[in-house]
């Protein structure tokens, strides 16, 4: 089966963290209450003085598990990216017609079984750079979905538009009606997932109302405590994370937060997004690795396995990955590494 046509990109991509690059174009999470570091300061930089990427052991923890992504990875993965665990392997495309997202599918369509649900990210910072969770979107499309997140290698898509989380869905479900298609007929359109990491977490908050989405899984984020913050993207214009709690009520389906620790800048925003939730099932579980996770080990560590497990419960109906969320003896309740908070499940 053909690949969908793509273009071959070899551009500079931003090679710093995900979430404080100086060039992004988008603030971090910050801590609750306070406001977020401006995009061109790395931590410890002197006050107004331009630094470059801080370093990313800035978001490790000293637990074993922490591994953020590093520089090399990101540089490794514009030209080769993993083929993940799962049966199906999986690819990356920059369809002509989808211009402002990346997309990752299983390698082999004519092998999958049943119709792949739809998967669509926005990325840390609220980039327009789709490297930093490379592994995580391999990891999913090897099991058999069809992901995409905002923006292209080297391009300059404007990742903190809130339209595009929606315009791949919408691309999605047409591409599966489309005769000719790769996708014709191959996708679960019934069967939608959204998810973004710090920042871009804030933006699938803000694009969960739409009514084709069936759960969402929000990354090591969570609306600021204090409301809207004095947050800008690059220009001083408006920041996707501009947005108050009464954003929560957009969730319609149930809803997963994968923190990590006290630690991860976005820890409390986090759990207070999930005391404050009302009326869906809403799952939460946090571990000592920080802001980057597990996103630079292979599959994204455990976070990457995770969030597999959350969408096949979720939009392939899978008993055996409910069990890690689940249940008076679930997977994450009961070790003693993970804390874990439902509601309504």
């Amino acid at each position: 089966m053909r690949a969908p046509t793509m273009k071959t990109r070899m551009l500079t991509v931003c090679a710093g963290a995900a979430l404080l690059c100086a060039a992004g174009p988008a603030a971090a999470q910050a801590p609750a209450g306070a406001p977020a570091a401006p995009p061109t300061s790395a931590p410890g930089a002197p006050s107004g003085r331009a630094s470059g990427p801080p370093s990313l052991d800035f978001f490790k923890t000293d637990d074993p598990r922490s591994n953020p992504f590093t520089r090399a990875q990101i540089e490794g993965w514009k030209t080769t990216i993993p083929s993940g665990s799962g049966p199906y392997g999986a690819v990356r495309g920059e369809p002509d017609t989808l211009p402002t997202n990346t997309i990752f599918y299983p390698k082999d369509l004519a092998r999958v079984k049943g119709k792949m649900p739809i998967l669509s990210f926005a990325n840390g910072a609220c980039s327009g750079q789709p490297l930093e969770l490379t592994e995580v979107y391999t990891e999913l499309a090897s099991h058999g979905f069809l992901v995409a997140t905002i923006g292209r290698i080297g391009g300059t898509v404007n990742g903190g538009d809130l339209s595009l989380q929606i315009k791949f869905i919408d691309w999605a479900i047409a591409e599966n009606g489309r005769k000719g298609s790769p996708f014709y007929n191959k996708l679960d359109t019934n069967k939608i997932g959204l998810s973004g990491q710090s920042c871009g977490g804030v933006m699938a908050i803000r694009s969960a109302g739409d009514p084709r989405v069936s759960t969402v899984l929000i990354l090591n984020s969570g609306i600021f405590i204090a409301g809207a913050p004095a947050v800008g993207r690059r220009g001083g214009g408006p920041s996707p994370m501009d947005v108050g709690k009464d954003a929560l009520k957009a969730f319609h389906t149930p809803v997963a937060y994968l923190l990590g620790g006290p630690k991860d800048i976005a820890y409390a925003n986090g759990v207070d997004d999930v005391e404050k939730i009302q009326g869906v099932p809403v799952f939460m579980g946090s571990t000592n690795v920080g802001h980057l996770a597990t996103y630079g080990s292979p599959s994204g560590g455990e976070f990457g396995k995770i969030a597999v497990d959350w969408f096949n419960y979720q939009l392939k109906g899978d008993k055996n990955a409910a069990k890690t969320f689940v249940g008076p003896d679930c997977k994450l309740c009961t070790n003693p590494l993970w804390e874990v908070k439902r509601k309504n499940m």
